[in-house]
């Protein structure tokens, strides 16, 4: 540690105003008191939010989310990393390092098996931090839902004309790439469920585990009902919808959409039987255009792993402009790499569970 420079590692205390204040500065406006609590504090975790502070001032942060995953059936600890940033003044003298490993230490105390974030720095976190660091491995597809909508939400937006020009004509190019919807056959219905009944989270976390089942090679976010309560219903920022859809009268599928704008994400779509998937994708949009609050569908997610891969030709075959996320390069480090030696890019079914849930 630069003990010349007196610098000095501090957890975060959710009474220290000024550990707030950094975060809201340097690395996103919306951070309040309350949003770091749900983000970092919660009880069956540790605390792994971790700072480096210079007399009064704090100059890095440096956060480890804790997510079990399951890999190949088993539960397994792992940890986001997540809140990086180290003042400019201060780079380029291994200051950042001793804070990540030291928050990797922490992390590994507690169990910590695994860890893996989402980043555009790759060259730190290759060459620094040591990781193993995935490229161009994201997709976006966003496909154009309700064409009146979107004109309306651009124009009423604060961007400068040419900006909203140019969105226009992306919308009009995406026009005429869309193909029509079409009921299946099939007897399909769409329901919301409802987060306060009991029975409606037990067959949601039932069908994702039915799922996992069917995809046993799948290293993917372990979904139960604490996961739903902190990330998806309690969340502070985002707004979603869990929607079920039907075939027959019997539960086949859940979806789980960002709908805080009128840009929604389909953070999750789990169809147990994929044969069923197309289907209810198609029951999925034509349920969107009838609410007509959605202008845009946008989903993210790895475009090596086989089921999202299906998911983003869906979009595509149905006239989705799809482009790779170059911002968003996929960075893992394994504890016990010998546990985890068989584990290959396409066993990772990486989608907006794995974000931050701020965005996605």
């Amino acid at each position: 540690m630069h003990e010349g420079n007196k610098l000095e590692f501090v957890q975060f205390d959710k009474d220290d105003s000024l550990q707030i204040e950094f975060m809201r500065e340097y690395l996103r406006s919306l951070y309040t008191r309350n949003i770091v609590i749900w983000q970092y504090e919660k009880k069956e975790f540790f605390n792994g939010l971790y700072f480096i502070k210079q007399k009064n001032n704090y100059i890095a942060s440096q956060g480890m989310i804790p997510l079990n995953l399951c890999v190949r059936g088993k539960i397994t600890a792992s940890a986001k990393s997540e809140t990086s940033f180290l003042l400019p003044e201060f780079r380029n003298k291994g200051i950042f390092q001793d804070l990540y490993f030291y928050t990797m230490d922490k992390s590994a105390e507690n169990g910590i098996q695994i860890i893996w974030g989402f980043t555009e720095l790759t060259n730190l976190w290759r060459n620094k931090l040591k990781f193993d660091v995935y490229e161009g491995i994201i997709n976006e597809s966003e496909l154009l839902i309700n064409f009146t909508l979107s004109q309306s939400c651009i124009w009423r937006s604060k961007q400068s004309f040419i900006s909203k020009a140019k969105l226009t004509l992306k919308s009009l190019y995406a026009l005429t790439k869309i193909n029509k919807f079409q009921k299946p056959d099939k007897e399909y219905s769409v329901i919301e469920m409802d987060k306060n009944k009991l029975t409606d989270i037990d067959l949601v976390v039932n069908l994702y585990k039915m799922w996992q089942i069917n995809n046993p090679d799948f290293v993917c976010i372990q979904v139960n009902k604490e996961f739903l309560n902190w990330r998806i219903f309690n969340n502070p920022i985002a707004k979603y919808k869990l929607i079920g859809i039907l075939k027959n009268e019997i539960l086949v599928c859940i979806g789980i959409i960002n709908v805080t704008s009128n840009k929604s994400y389909l953070v999750d779509f789990i169809v147990p039987n994929s044969a069923d998937l197309n289907d209810c994708l198609c029951e999925l949009l034509l349920y969107l255009k009838q609410t007509n609050k959605t202008s845009h569908l946008i989903y993210w997610a790895s475009n090596r792993n086989s089921y999202s891969k299906n998911i983003h030709l869906f979009f595509k075959t149905h006239g989705a402009i799809c482009y790779v996320n170059n911002s968003m390069n996929f960075v893992i480090k394994k504890k016990n790499v010998s546990t985890f030696e068989n584990l290959t890019l396409s066993d990772f079914y990486l989608n907006g569970l794995w974000t931050e849930g701020f965005n996605i």
